[in-house]
């Protein structure tokens, strides 16, 4: 899933390279191939769309460096808004911790209990 992601994206951003500069109207085709690729990779539309107005914001607020093209600094911005959603820094897993998404409610029901053996008469 995430070498499939890497791909979309990659091929999202391809375009951006050699512009000048980044305008609205240069990076709306981006920025909805990229929104594509993460409802593709299951990320709810909410999310993904927010995702994409956050770069859209920072990308056309962000002073471009000279040693670095626009197209670079796009890659950037997405990059670090993809780190600002999935979380920064490291977390331990705790093999302890009961998984969120195993909540009893997705388990499979236990079985019935067998019924009582009637006594056997002789």
């Amino acid at each position: 899933m995430f070498a499939n992601l890497t791909e979309k994206l990659t091929k999202a951003l391809r375009d951006l390279r050699g512009l000048s500069k980044l305008t609205e109207d240069n990076i709306a085709p981006a920025l909805v191939e990229v929104r594509s690729a993460l409802m593709s990779a299951d990320v709810n539309f909410k999310v993904a769309k927010d995702f994409t107005e956050r770069v859209k914001a920072a990308c056309l607020g962000t002073a471009v460096v000279d040693s670095v093209n626009p197209g670079q600094m796009a890659v950037k911005v997405v990059s670090d808004e993809l780190t600002k959603l999935l979380g920064e820094g490291e977390r331990p897993i705790d093999p302890a911790a009961p998984c969120a998404s195993c909540s009893s409610a997705s388990r499979a029901p236990a079985r019935p209990p067998a019924p009582p053996s009637s006594p056997s008469t002789s």
